[in-house]
């Protein structure tokens, strides 16, 4: 399970959350360029001397970098501000570009990172099936993740299936549906948190794992980030998914990528 950092923008938070999590067992940590938080990171994991072959650093290209040129900077800027000498994985973090051949070029600097050992693993975030398939027509390296919005309110199934079928890793973001109160205060949630005594937060990653994605949820409260990686002890019945699962309505917290015709 991974540590989210979206809008956690302080050192001090960056600090809290971060030796918090390996503390407790997290040893993914997710960024981005957009975040603005890779160099709070890399200032963490060298006071706290956490080692670096216990963690793994994610990053992304960021939309307005998406050129070969660009990405080639950006890759390196990233690893200076890491404070390391590679990362596990760099994804495209937003798949629209005014023309395609600008993403297939963005993948071919990620895929010369991979042959440099400046990157482990490359893949995507917010990629539908049509810009997977794109890129994959043209690639050396398939993607071996796409990170996208998920939770019962919005399940993309034609997305799901496609990096099932093609054996893309699915990580989610937005677990919680930024607490919307049709989800966390839904008699579905009050039912599962009340027979299992966990949280709704436990509960929503629980349901993610046994779905196969990876989860990353984000907090800056030491009780909260320990609480979510607690998910032991417990198993939701297939019956009990499904009762999330079916709350499904396309309601999404996040941007659209459907908005991305290209």
């Amino acid at each position: 399970m991974a540590l989210g950092t979206y809008k956690i923008f302080t050192q001090e938070e960056i600090d809290l959350s971060v030796k918090t999590a390996y503390d407790c067992g997290y040893r993914h940590i997710d960024s981005a360029v957009l975040y603005k938080n890779e160099a709070f990171i890399g200032n963490t994991l060298k006071r706290y001397k956490i080692p670096r072959d216990e963690m793994f650093l994610t990053s992304k290209v960021p939309p307005y970098y998406m050129n070969y040129t660009d990405t080639k900077k950006v890759i390196n800027q990233s690893l200076k501000k890491f404070q390391t000498n590679y990362l596990d994985l760099f994804l495209i973090h937003w798949p629209e570009v005014s023309e395609v051949q600008h993403r297939n070029d963005v993948w071919k600097a990620l895929e010369e990172a991979v042959l440099e050992q400046k990157v482990r693993s490359i893949g995507v975030s917010n990629f539908l099936p049509s810009h997977l398939q794109s890129l994959m027509d043209n690639c050396r390296i398939k993607p071996s993740i796409n990170q996208i919005e998920l939770h019962p309110l919005y399940i993309n199934k034609e997305t799901v299936d496609f990096c099932n079928k093609e054996a893309i890793q699915i990580q989610s973001y937005t677990t919680f549906a930024r607490n919307d109160p049709r989800l966390m205060n839904s008699p579905s949630m009050k039912h599962l948190c009340e027979k299992y005594e966990k949280t709704a937060y436990q509960i929503l990653i629980r349901w993610g794992i046994q779905h196969g994605w990876v989860m990353m949820p984000k907090s800056v409260h030491k009780e909260r980030i320990t609480l979510n990686i607690d998910i032991d002890g417990f198993e939701l019945s297939e019956e009990e998914i499904k009762s999330l699962d079916d709350m499904n309505c396309e309601h999404k917290v996040a941007w659209d990528p459907h908005t991305v015709v290209l």
